[in-house]
């Protein structure tokens, strides 16, 4: 039993403590820019005032083996992200090494960000940054979406939008099936108009 024990307790993530200053954004892997952090600072400062949701950002190197949903969980809980009783807390967690990324949602905003939108936005919004090695970028849109998300859930506007990375591979704007009716306009006017 004591095995078992001391196996449970090495699983666990080793959870940063809750910061003591402003918990909004905690870059432990430092790759966020100080105008991005400051800007996060003040559109969560801001919904906090409004609405007692927060939104937090936190960046680490690497999980060490933990499961990236238990890690992001940790956070939510053991730093009390959102209002206690509202539960409307959200973890943006990012692990720089181990490429991999979770959007955490208290019980209160699940309705609003349920998993399939909380992968969009990261499929939309962060992953296209982060494959180009631009951490700072994709954080900051995948929060602005994040935190417009939640926002809307209380009937705010955040007046900043996130912007989505153009796809490098240029596309046409003529659909499969409009090219394939102007071909058959040709074959049409040669076979039977010539």
């Amino acid at each position: 039993l004591l095995l078992l024990f001391n196996a449970a307790a090495f699983a666990q993530p080793q959870i940063p403590p809750k910061p003591t200053s402003s918990i909004y954004v905690q870059d432990y892997a430092g790759v966020l820019r100080s105008e991005t952090k400051e800007q996060i600072n003040t559109i969560s400062s801001q919904l906090a005032a409004r609405t007692k949701a927060q939104v937090v950002v936190v960046t680490i190197n690497t999980l060490e083996g933990s499961p990236i949903e238990d890690y992001a969980l940790g956070i939510l809980r053991n730093w009390g992200v959102g209002d206690q009783s509202l539960n409307n807390g959200a973890v943006m967690l990012i692990a720089v090494a181990d490429r991999k990324s979770r959007i955490e949602i208290g019980y209160g905003l699940e309705g609003a960000l349920n998993d399939a939108k909380t992968g969009q936005i990261q499929d939309t919004y962060m992953l296209p940054y982060f494959q180009q090695g631009n951490y700072d970028a994709g954080i900051l849109q995948g929060y602005i979406a994040l935190a417009g998300e939640v926002a809307k859930e209380y009937n705010l506007d955040l007046n900043s939008q996130p912007v989505a990375p153009v796809n490098s591979q240029e596309q046409s704007d003529i659909s499969p099936f409009t090219l394939l009716i102007i071909i058959g306009l040709f074959i049409f006017d040669w076979l039977f108009l010539s």
